[in-house]
């Protein structure tokens, strides 16, 4: 038995043998395809955070679609208030609905001797709209369970 036959070399035409990273002008192209694709990336990136923070700080589109919560629960305490009714707190968060293309925010109130009644709550044109009020405001099975004190959390 004689050697083994040897495997072709499959490597660019020119390529020193045992070389593992191809021939040097090779090497130098795929560096600079590198640097110049990180590069690239590094300029979008800029400008996209760049874009975010002048949105941000000019009231745009991303700040638009910020939830806010603080007017609904205000604009709820004030209802609360006109109807003099008391109570200890309100905490208001999200629900992931919407209702006129506006979002929908569920707030617990908590009038006491521990008594948490659960609203859904929009502003719609600065005006608050509650589910008490539109029973088209579609709060979902979760809140009808906890008015009916099947699984009533205290938020704090």
């Amino acid at each position: 038995m004689g050697r083994p036959a040897r495997r072709p070399d499959l490597r660019h035409p020119g390529t020193p043998r045992g070389h593992p990273w191809g021939h040097p002008s090779l090497r130098r192209g795929t560096r600079q395809l590198v640097g110049r694709t990180l590069t690239v990336i590094a300029v979008v990136a800029g400008l996209l955070l760049a874009i975010s923070v002048y949105r941000a700080h000019t009231g745009g589109p991303a700040s638009a679609a910020t939830p806010h919560y603080h007017s609904v629960q205000a604009a709820l305490r004030a209802s609360l208030d006109r109807q003099h009714l008391s109570y200890q707190w309100v905490a208001c968060t999200a629900m992931h609905r919407s209702f006129r293309g506006r979002e929908i925010s569920r707030c617990n109130v908590d009038f006491g001797d521990p008594h948490v009644v659960p609203y859904c709550a929009v502003l719609v044109g600065g005006a608050l709209i509650t589910d008490r009020e539109n029973p088209a405001l579609n709060c979902g099975s979760r809140v009808k369970r906890d008015e009916q004190g099947v699984n009533t959390a205290v938020a704090l």
